[in-house]
């Protein structure tokens, strides 16, 4: 397919999904613009590619632009000229004080991207949702976020934009950025050990820029969003290949639900009044008792060619993450 631009933006280009499919790109000596908040930010990525043996003339394909998903006005400058938008960006959080601006950031700033998409003629848009979009009984007002702005990418489609939506798992892998479950890694460090009976999908880094890849290259759009998920496991799974990895004793003792629920209130409720952020909330108390089940990578007619790796390669990865760039 020959398009006028070849020119593709990122969004969320400094974050997890983003870094490691910038780093593919520029392997491939792709033009890329990359959307970018803060001049930190920036420097950790240029810090991550320079880790990764990207040269500095690959380097070179990179045109940053400082801008943020609440400005319509960057959003459609940071559009012109471009082929195609992979958008990475959102604002992950269980916090229910985040509650306002995870809507602002996630469904409203993806309408304003498809807006400008839709005006400076972009052929094709990719949207990285999540599963948490597709739950129905326990959605979070993170997965309510994610589920609207899947709503504008189909708007955008409506409009004549090739458009892809994909739902990933759980993502793995060796990240050098904060990560939900390097916390829990960190607590099985201290011998703080426990089994809850919830479950999700899972699947590596690697795995999701490669399905992407492969959606970059697919002719025609494909109308119904396509879940990224390689396994699905226990959450008591996951703790268990992290204690035989860390050599520590195996998990034994479930936490009660109803006495972690009334914990993560209390300290909610005590965060709220000191102004600081919950790394315990209701929220993720429910995801963790929450057994979800999903189609995978291997069942889907464009990923059917794509390796998939195990749960316990794709926890070692992440468990060599923490060794080699641990959290400060």
């Amino acid at each position: 397919m020959a398009y006028f631009y070849d020119m593709i933006l990122i969004t969320g280009g400094t974050g997890l999904v983003g870094a490691y499919l910038i780093e593919q790109l520029l392997k491939e000596n792709q033009n890329l613009r990359v959307l970018y908040r803060t001049a930190k930010k920036r420097e950790q990525l240029l810090a991550f590619l320079e880790r990764k043996g990207i040269t500095k003339t690959q380097i070179h394909l990179l045109e940053f632009v400082q801008g943020d998903l609440d400005s319509a006005a960057d959003l459609f400058e940071v559009t012109k000229s471009v082929q195609c938008v992979f958008h990475c960006a959102a604002l992950i959080s269980f916090d229910s004080r985040d509650r306002k601006h995870l809507f602002k950031i996630n469904s409203n700033g993806t309408r304003d991207l498809v807006n400008a998409a839709i005006e400076n003629k972009v052929s094709k848009f990719i949207y990285i949702s999540s599963i948490a979009a597709m739950e129905q009984e326990q959605q979070t007002d993170y997965g309510k976020s994610k589920q609207l702005g899947e709503l504008e990418v189909w708007r955008a489609g409506q409009e004549g934009v090739q458009t892809f939506i994909v739902r990933p798992g759980v993502i793995l892998g060796s990240v050098p950025y904060t990560h939900p479950l390097r916390q829990l890694i960190r607590s099985v460090q201290k011998g703080i050990s426990y089994q809850f009976p919830g479950s999700s999908g899972f699947i590596h880094i690697r795995t999701v820029v490669d399905c992407l890849l492969q959606l970059y290259k697919t002719e025609s759009s494909i109308q119904h969003p396509l879940t990224l998920v390689s396994t699905n496991n226990s959450y008591n799974d996951v703790i268990e290949i992290i204690n035989a990895n860390l050599k520590r004793p195996p998990a034994k003792k479930e936490i009660s639900k109803k006495w972690l629920v009334m914990l993560a209130r209390i300290v909610e409720n005590t965060n709220k009044l000191l102004g600081l952020k919950s790394s315990l909330t209701i929220n993720l108390v429910e995801t963790l008792y929450h057994k979800g089940e999903y189609e995978t990578t291997s069942e889907l007619a464009p990923f059917k060619q794509i390796k998939t790796p195990e749960l316990k390669e794709m926890l070692d990865d992440l468990i060599e993450s923490e060794r080699y760039f641990p959290m400060v």
